[in-house]
């Protein structure tokens, strides 16, 4: 069902909290791997095919190993049960076992299911971390899966070492709070587009974005490289300027939950230049200081050609290349002014600088404090927000330069893509809804039967006809009578204590005898 969603963005919320990893682990710590190994990879094997239906995409193996990582390592959140069992099976053996040998002290570890699910994770992490002989403490599921994914994502960095654009990428996606627009439910202010979320999820994964050999068709550069490189670092038709402003309006809401009384755009004089704009917000106190504070948005791409090579080695190196030209540009003069300045730095995938991860946060525990709400909670909402702005503006940077690729366009490791084709399947609207009639109509009909036959066992002897439950009674048809109240017409008590077989002949003289 969830190939058949609108929403991409939900879908994928659903996928990735209610129908993928999270289901399984309970079948994960309790069953052997030796019984369910072949239905744990015919169950990745499906989240692979929704995720495929969700980001309408082939996705690479190189693409759906990131994707099989945590949001915090740059993947989805979409975790293989088969390679994460034998941390379930570890962690679940050596849990129960202390409570084991307190109930029977002849208990011991079933050794064969503790020695294969030791070598499988330590295959897996490359190292002889477990032990095979057995548990040495508890170990705790939720660090094993951690160490496993380490290793992947150090194999992923491995394979594309001669790649510094790649390299930014896996780099970038992997900083504080740059996944935070995967974990945002989608309502008012936290909302993607089908195909803007669509894009978002291939420049996150690196698959293929545009179809080849076209050319941008707002600045019309030949050789739009497909995966969109040039997107997210060309300043024509106003992109970059609006996903600038759309942060920079959720930085001024912030300061606005705070009461900080902030102020969008304001001209002011830094040094000899008057009628300059120190900032895209001002706070007239800051935040808690007794000094005025402006604060200047700038968005950098790590994959520009410019500084991608420094991306690839130093990571977080375009923010701190960002915060050193706004401090170049500004700081100096503000501070003659005893004017503090902030430099909010974001790279282009929504990965945070230093400097703007400190400030959201003293401005989210400002808002918490006045709405008695958890700071920690207050910090995710915004992050969240802007993280959301800045993964938006780029995917409607690409959208508007070249066609995007479709789910039957190929990745960009053809020779990796999963044999199986992706079965999706279409909806026709109109038989659905004269089915859904039909069936309606068969359960009234159904329903009008039944009724029939109870009136029929009901009224015989009684000399009168029940109506039936469905339809409703006929207006013109003469009232049945209702059934005791206790009352009579006049509204005084009704004799109770009648018998029914002292009925007389006219039923209809006594009144509904109990």
């Amino acid at each position: 069902m969830l190939k058949l969603m609108d929403d991409k963005q939900a879908a994928y919320l659903l996928l990735r909290y209610c129908t993928s990893y999270g289901k399984m682990v309970y079948y994960m710590r309790a069953v052997p791997g030796r019984k369910v190994r072949q239905e744990l990879r015919r169950f990745d094997d499906m989240v692979h095919d929704a995720m495929q239906a969700i980001s309408s995409s082939r996705l690479s193996a190189q693409a759906w190993s990131q994707a099989k990582l945590a949001i915090r390592y740059g993947g989805l959140g979409l975790r293989s049960t088969a390679e994460h069992h034998a941390a379930a099976t570890l962690a679940s053996i050596s849990a129960w076992e202390e409570l084991a040998k307190k109930l029977d002290h002849r208990y011991r570890v079933e050794a064969r299911a503790w020695r294969k699910a030791a070598k499988s994770f330590n295959e897996a992490v490359g190292s002889d971390d477990v032990s095979p002989e057995g548990p040495r403490g508890v170990l705790v599921q939720r660090l094993l899966s951690a160490a496993i994914e380490e290793r992947q994502l150090r194999e992923l960095r491995k394979d594309v070492d001669d790649n510094p654009r790649e390299k930014a990428r896996l780099l970038t996606i992997t900083l504080p709070h740059a996944g935070s627009w995967l974990t945002a439910v989608p309502y008012t202010g936290k909302d993607m587009e089908p195909q803007e979320f669509e894009v978002a999820v291939k420049m996150w994964l690196g698959s293929a974005v545009f179809e080849a050999g076209q050319t941008c068709e707002v600045c019309k550069k030949d050789g739009l490289d497909r995966l969109g490189h040039h997107a997210l670092s060309c300043r024509h038709g106003g992109d970059w300027t609006a996903k600038h402003h759309a942060v920079r309006d959720e930085l001024y809401m912030a300061c606005l939950d705070a009461a900080l009384e902030p102020k969008k755009e304001e001209k002011g004089t830094v040094g000899t230049k008057p009628g300059i704009i120190p900032g895209d917000v001002s706070l007239p106190r800051g935040v808690n200081e007794r000094r005025p504070r402006s604060i200047d948005v700038t968005i950098v791409n790590p994959q520009s050609a410019s500084i991608c090579q420094e991306a690839a080695i130093s990571q977080g190196y375009a923010a701190r290349k960002g915060e050193a030209t706004k401090y170049t540009k500004y700081a100096e003069e503000l501070q003659k002014n005893n004017r503090r300045f902030t430099a909010f730095a974001l790279e282009s995938m929504g990965g945070f600088g230093a400097e703007a991860r400190s400030f959201l946060w003293r401005v989210a525990a400002e808002a918490a404090d006045r709405a008695r709400r958890n700071k920690a909670e207050v910090f995710r909402d915004y992050a969240e927000r802007i993280s959301i702005q800045v993964v938006k503006g780029a995917a409607r940077a690409a959208i508007r330069r070249g066609t995007i690729t479709d789910r039957n366009s190929i990745g960009v490791e053809p020779g990796n893509i999963r044999e199986k084709p992706v079965e999706y399947v279409s909806l026709d609207v109109e038989i659905w809804q004269e089915e859904c009639e039909a069936l309606g109509k068969a359960v009234q009909q159904k329903a009008r039967e039944d009724a029939e036959r109870k009136t029929s066992r009901s009224g015989q002897g009684t000399g009168r006809t029940l109506p039936p439950i469905w339809p409703p009674p006929d207006p013109a048809s003469p009232t049945p009578t209702p059934r005791s109240t206790g009352m009579d017409e006049e509204g005084s008590k009704a004799t109770h204590g009648t018998k029914v077989h002292d009925a007389p002949a006219d039923a209809s003289a006594v009144r509904d005898a109990p």
